[in-house]
């Protein structure tokens, strides 16, 4: 099996690339800025250029994996038409990575898959766009709908590192509170989106723990276990805010392989060799 990953050299990507290789999935990448550290093909393609879609359509694949974002909606919507559109004629299973703000529009309560793309924010509005086109005229797409990931990023500074970084220089960190998320490894979250990959599902799927919890409980825990007092950490405003992503269908297809805790994603970063200095002695 062949699967063309466009965004190769995002964070999710970087992890993304591993979990394919290591299932036997030969992988080809399409990026803009940096190259992946993984030893595949990679094509070096700027999505702001009108044959973008073209050039792309004429890789032969089996799957792609969409991980293309701009702050161009618009461009960006136009990609994934046309590019959706290309598999579709050519039968190449498409897998759209959306995102928890495709249903922002309902901050209230947590979402399940089968709930119709419903966005608020101008960004939540671009993916529920696109997720719509696909339910309309692509239902054998699969769409990925997913909210808090952590984790080690490549080539930038991930939110996680970031709060790290503040504790480390004694900083205070404010955080919001009511801001409900199921929080993932960054690398779980990659091994569900391979297994999808590979056994070609169709339909919406939610990705991330089974559990969750206020935005700000998980940063004290996070702060606490890399040896930080949670005193440095301070209550910024409060939003009432449910961006939750229940996993029911990956939880009845994988079981134990999909079922993942918010204690899990801890555990990871601690044991992030990446992020170890941040362990304060």
């Amino acid at each position: 099996m062949k699967a063309l990953l466009l965004g190769s050299s995002g964070w999710v990507a970087h992890y993304l690339i591993e979990e394919l290789l290591a299932i036997g999935v030969e992988v080809i990448g399409i990026s803009n800025q940096h190259k992946p550290v993984q030893n595949i093909q990679n094509i070096r393609l700027d999505m702001s250029l009108p044959e973008f879609v073209k050039k792309v359509s004429e890789i032969k694949c089996d799957v792609m994996i969409n991980l293309l974002h701009s702050s161009d909606f618009e461009r960006t919507v136009d990609v994934h038409i046309g590019l959706s559109d290309s598999c579709k004629k050519s039968n190449t299973h498409y897998i759209y990575m959306s995102s928890a703000n495709a249903l922002d529009g309902d901050p209230s309560q947590a979402h399940t898959e089968n709930e119709s793309p419903n966005g608020g924010s101008d960004y939540g509005k671009h993916k529920a766009k696109c997720e719509s086109y696909l339910n309309t005229h692509f239902p054998e797409a699969c769409i990925v709908r997913f909210t808090a990931i952590h984790g080690f990023a490549p080539n930038r500074i991930s939110r996680t590192e970031e709060f790290l970084q503040s504790l480390s220089q004694r900083e205070i960190v404010p955080i919001a509170r009511q801001i409900f998320q199921n929080k993932m490894y960054v690398g779980h979250f990659a091994q569900i989106i391979a297994k999808l990959a590979r056994d070609k599902h169709s339909g919406t799927f939610h990705i991330g723990t089974v559990d969750h919890s206020d935005m700000i409980d998980f940063f004290i825990a996070l702060a606490e276990r890399f040896g930080y007092d949670r005193s440095q950490i301070i209550e910024d405003k409060s939003y009432n805010f449910n961006s939750v992503m229940i996993p029911d269908k990956v939880l009845k297809l994988y079981g134990k392989e999909a079922n993942f805790y918010e204690k899990d994603t801890l555990s990871e970063l601690i044991s992030c060799p990446h992020l170890s200095k941040y362990k304060k002695i």
